[in-house]
Protein backbone atom coordinates (compact mmCIF):
# COMPACT_ATOMS: atom_id res chain seq x y z
CA UNK A 1 0.00 0.00 0.00
CA UNK A 2 1.05 3.61 -0.56
CA UNK A 3 1.11 4.61 3.18
CA UNK A 4 3.29 1.61 4.04
CA UNK A 5 5.66 2.40 1.17
CA UNK A 6 5.87 6.09 2.17
CA UNK A 7 6.54 5.09 5.79
CA UNK A 8 9.43 2.90 4.71
CA UNK A 9 10.88 5.63 2.50
CA UNK A 10 10.55 8.19 5.31
CA UNK A 11 12.31 5.87 7.78
CA UNK A 12 15.31 5.65 5.43
CA UNK A 13 15.93 9.37 5.91
CA UNK A 14 15.05 9.63 9.60
CA UNK A 15 17.55 9.02 12.39
CA UNK A 16 15.91 6.26 14.42
CA UNK A 17 18.57 6.55 17.13
CA UNK A 18 17.79 10.12 18.20
CA UNK A 19 18.21 11.10 21.85
CA UNK A 20 14.47 10.93 22.53
CA UNK A 21 14.18 7.59 20.76
CA UNK A 22 17.11 6.20 22.77
CA UNK A 23 15.12 6.78 25.96
CA UNK A 24 12.01 5.26 24.38
CA UNK A 25 13.87 2.11 23.33
CA UNK A 26 15.41 1.80 26.81
CA UNK A 27 11.96 2.07 28.34
CA UNK A 28 10.61 -0.71 26.11
CA UNK A 29 13.62 -3.01 26.39
CA UNK A 30 15.26 -2.44 29.79
CA UNK A 31 12.61 -0.78 31.93
CA UNK A 32 10.50 -3.93 32.10
CA UNK A 33 11.94 -4.75 35.51
CA UNK A 34 15.27 -6.13 36.60
CA UNK A 35 13.89 -9.50 37.77
CA UNK A 36 14.04 -11.01 34.28
CA UNK A 37 17.61 -9.88 33.70
CA UNK A 38 18.76 -11.08 37.13
CA UNK A 39 17.47 -14.57 36.24
CA UNK A 40 19.45 -14.83 33.01
CA UNK A 41 22.64 -12.95 33.96
CA UNK A 42 25.27 -13.63 36.61
CA UNK A 43 25.95 -11.49 39.70
CA UNK A 44 27.83 -8.85 37.70
CA UNK A 45 24.66 -8.24 35.63
CA UNK A 46 26.81 -7.82 32.52
CA UNK A 47 24.69 -8.13 29.37
CA UNK A 48 27.59 -8.87 27.02
CA UNK A 49 29.77 -11.85 26.22
CA UNK A 50 32.48 -12.95 28.62
CA UNK A 51 36.17 -13.54 28.06
CA UNK A 52 36.90 -17.24 28.34
CA UNK A 53 40.42 -18.38 29.12
CA UNK A 54 41.76 -21.74 30.29
CA UNK A 55 41.42 -20.55 33.91
CA UNK A 56 37.78 -19.49 33.57
CA UNK A 57 35.01 -21.96 34.42
CA UNK A 58 31.84 -19.93 35.02
CA UNK A 59 29.92 -17.11 33.37
CA UNK A 60 30.74 -14.79 36.27
CA UNK A 61 34.47 -15.60 36.03
CA UNK A 62 34.34 -14.89 32.29
CA UNK A 63 32.72 -11.51 32.93
CA UNK A 64 35.37 -10.59 35.51
CA UNK A 65 38.13 -11.73 33.13
CA UNK A 66 36.62 -9.48 30.47
CA UNK A 67 36.57 -6.51 32.84
CA UNK A 68 40.18 -7.10 33.86
CA UNK A 69 41.16 -7.22 30.18
CA UNK A 70 39.36 -3.90 29.59
CA UNK A 71 41.11 -2.38 32.63
CA UNK A 72 44.47 -3.54 31.30
CA UNK A 73 43.77 -2.06 27.86
CA UNK A 74 42.71 1.25 29.44
CA UNK A 75 45.75 1.18 31.75
CA UNK A 76 43.53 2.13 34.69
CA UNK A 77 45.33 3.76 37.59
CA UNK A 78 43.95 4.84 41.00
CA UNK A 79 42.39 8.29 40.93
CA UNK A 80 41.56 8.34 37.22
CA UNK A 81 38.18 9.74 36.19
CA UNK A 82 36.55 7.23 33.82
CA UNK A 83 33.38 7.42 31.73
CA UNK A 84 31.26 4.29 31.21
CA UNK A 85 29.00 4.89 28.19
CA UNK A 86 25.98 2.63 28.49
CA UNK A 87 26.80 1.44 32.00
CA UNK A 88 23.87 -0.96 32.20
CA UNK A 89 23.38 -2.28 35.71
CA UNK A 90 26.74 -0.91 36.89
CA UNK A 91 28.77 -4.14 36.96
CA UNK A 92 31.81 -2.70 35.21
CA UNK A 93 31.71 0.58 37.17
CA UNK A 94 31.54 -1.37 40.42
CA UNK A 95 34.42 -3.66 39.42
CA UNK A 96 36.68 -0.83 38.28
CA UNK A 97 36.00 1.36 41.33
CA UNK A 98 36.49 -1.60 43.70
CA UNK A 99 39.52 -3.19 42.07
CA UNK A 100 41.33 -0.33 40.32
CA UNK A 101 40.55 2.68 42.54
CA UNK A 102 39.10 4.81 39.75
CA UNK A 103 36.24 7.31 39.86
CA UNK A 104 33.56 6.14 37.42
CA UNK A 105 30.76 8.15 35.87
CA UNK A 106 28.31 5.70 34.35
CA UNK A 107 25.63 6.86 31.95
CA UNK A 108 22.49 5.07 30.85
CA UNK A 109 19.17 5.91 29.23
CA UNK A 110 17.30 3.30 31.31
CA UNK A 111 15.61 4.29 34.56
CA UNK A 112 15.60 0.68 35.81
CA UNK A 113 19.30 0.29 35.11
CA UNK A 114 19.99 3.64 36.76
CA UNK A 115 18.24 2.59 39.98
CA UNK A 116 19.91 -0.83 40.06
CA UNK A 117 23.38 0.54 39.25
CA UNK A 118 23.12 3.25 41.91
CA UNK A 119 22.19 0.63 44.48
CA UNK A 120 24.92 -1.78 43.33
CA UNK A 121 27.60 0.94 43.45
CA UNK A 122 26.50 2.57 46.70
CA UNK A 123 29.45 3.64 48.81
CA UNK A 124 31.90 3.48 45.89
CA UNK A 125 33.48 6.30 43.92
CA UNK A 126 30.80 5.88 41.25
CA UNK A 127 28.18 8.28 39.94
CA UNK A 128 25.39 6.94 37.73
CA UNK A 129 23.50 9.39 35.52
CA UNK A 130 20.37 9.16 33.37
CA UNK A 131 21.76 10.85 30.27
CA UNK A 132 22.45 10.12 26.62
CA UNK A 133 26.11 10.01 25.55
CA UNK A 134 25.52 12.97 23.22
CA UNK A 135 24.77 15.15 26.23
CA UNK A 136 28.08 14.53 28.06
CA UNK A 137 30.20 17.70 28.13
CA UNK A 138 33.05 17.03 30.60
CA UNK A 139 36.46 15.43 30.11
CA UNK A 140 37.70 12.06 31.38
CA UNK A 141 41.02 10.24 31.68
CA UNK A 142 39.58 7.14 30.01
CA UNK A 143 36.33 6.11 28.35
CA UNK A 144 34.88 2.69 27.71
CA UNK A 145 31.65 1.35 26.30
CA UNK A 146 30.96 -2.36 26.62
CA UNK A 147 28.18 -3.61 24.38
CA UNK A 148 26.37 -0.30 23.87
CA UNK A 149 27.83 0.66 20.50
CA UNK A 150 25.42 -1.64 18.66
CA UNK A 151 22.59 0.67 19.77
CA UNK A 152 24.30 3.82 18.46
CA UNK A 153 23.12 3.31 14.88
CA UNK A 154 25.27 3.88 11.82
CA UNK A 155 23.99 7.42 11.37
CA UNK A 156 25.43 8.29 14.78
CA UNK A 157 28.86 6.64 14.52
CA UNK A 158 30.57 9.92 13.67
CA UNK A 159 28.81 11.76 16.51
CA UNK A 160 29.65 8.99 18.98
CA UNK A 161 33.35 9.22 18.21
CA UNK A 162 33.23 13.02 18.22
CA UNK A 163 31.83 12.89 21.77
CA UNK A 164 34.48 10.39 22.85
CA UNK A 165 37.28 12.42 21.25
CA UNK A 166 36.03 15.66 22.86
Amino acid sequence: SIPLFLGRVKSKFRNLQSISRAFQVAEQHYDIGNDLFSLMLDKTMMYTCGYWTKDVNTLEESQLAKLDLVAKKLDLKPGMKVLDIGCGWGGAAKHFANNYGVNVVGITVSKEQLDFAKQQCEGLDVEIRLIDYREVKEEFDAIYSIGMFEAVGYRNYKKFFEVVRR
